[in-house]
């Protein structure tokens, strides 16, 4: 009997943003050139995460779903 393998690559940064006049510039340049760089990388993988640390402003990009602790997956 031959048992599948159901290998997943997650790759993942944490990120905290503190309210303040550049949180906009933080998501939108530091954080979204790492999701693109990413992306364009050639690696392949399953999930890309974004761990955050309880910023108070979170970024509205369209291909963003956001899950907040106790919600289901």
């Amino acid at each position: 009997m031959s048992i599948a393998r159901l290998d997943k690559t997650v790759v993942f940064c944490t990120t905290f943003v503190p309210r303040t006049g550049i949180s906009y510039y933080t998501w939108n340049v530091r954080y979204r050139i790492w999701v693109e760089a990413v992306k364009r990388s050639g690696l392949h993988f399953d999930q890309l995460l974004l761990v955050d640390d309880g910023s108070e402003l979170l970024p509205d990009w369209p291909d963003l779903t956001i899950l907040r602790e106790g919600d289901d997956l």
